[in-house]
């Protein structure tokens, strides 16, 4: 049985998108085993391809979105600098609050 979304594939296709952005070219090595990750759970027939498109689906937009609405910048200074902490945290978590 297959679970919706599959997070076996969320989870590793996420962490490519991040070593892509911060790393660049050395990223791919991150992007081969999201790739591989994502072809064994199907494969395996621990979920279905539909589940695993759904995950990859999920953790691009959640890694869009945090591209999009993360903290600033400068909101990342750490507690001694003297920055607020409610500055520290995201905006839509701190507007939802």
């Amino acid at each position: 049985i297959a679970a919706m979304p599959s997070l076996h594939a969320a989870m590793p296709v996420l962490c490519a998108a991040v070593a892509l952005h911060y790393l660049g070219r050395r990223g791919l090595v991150v992007a081969a085993y999201a790739t591989g990750v994502c072809l064994a759970v199907v494969y395996l027939g621990e979920h279905y391809l539909v589940d695993v498109l759904a995950g990859i689906a999920l953790s691009l937009a959640v890694y869009a979105g945090v591209r999009r609405w993360g903290a600033p910048a400068e909101s990342l200074a750490t507690p001694g600098e003297g920055a607020a902490p409610e500055r520290l945290a995201l905006r839509p978590i701190a507007a939802a609050v």
